[in-house]
């Protein structure tokens, strides 16, 4: 893991988010894994998780057999949505 987020990268690319290890180990990883997003230009997450692609995504790309079934957008949590109100 170490070896692997220790690149700053401008596209990341990501399968699923952290899952493994003990619970101190999934929280270091998350916090790095933030910080990785935040200086990353663009992310591409394969996900299951709704929760996770509501609070990291601003688009959703759905697969359905292999094929795109559908590109959205992912609507903004009320307070960013309202932060962002001129």
């Amino acid at each position: 893991f170490s070896v692997a987020t220790a690149l700053d990268p401008e596209i990341l690319l990501m399968d699923e988010w952290i899952g493994a290890g003990d619970a101190s180990f999934q929280e270091k990883a998350k916090k790095r894994m933030d910080e990785l997003a935040e200086k990353a230009g663009i992310i591409v997450l394969a996900s299951h998780s709704e929760s996770l692609i509501q609070s990291v995504c601003t688009k959703r790309l759905t697969l359905k057999g292999g094929r795109v079934e559908s590109l959205t957008a992912v609507p903004a949590k009320p307070v960013e949505a309202a932060l962002a109100s001129p």
